[in-house]
C-alpha cells in the first residue's frame, strides 16, 4: 500500500469508526461490479456503503 492509500484508510476508518485497515483498503479499492468474499461483512460493508460502493459481498 502506498501512502495516499494507507492515508485515505485512515480517514475512512476515521469517519466510521472502523478498526480494519485491510477492510478499509479493500473498501477504497473496489469498483462497482467487484465481488469481495469475506468473512468480516459486518465490518466491510459499512465502509462500502460510506464510500458509495457497490459491489457484491460473498461471505465465506
Amino acid at each position: 500500500m502506498d501512502e495516499a492509500t494507507g492515508r485515505a484508510a485512515g480517514v475512512l476508518l476515521g469517519a466510521t469508526a472502523g478498526r480494519d485497515v485491510v477492510d478499509a483498503t479493500v473498501a477504497l479499492l473496489a469498483e462497482v461490479g467487484d465481488q469481495i468474499m469475506t468473512s468480516d461483512r459486518a465490518d466491510l460493508a459499512p465502509l462500502l456503503d460510506s464510500l458509495g460502493r457497490r459491489v457484491e459481498i460473498i461471505d465465506c
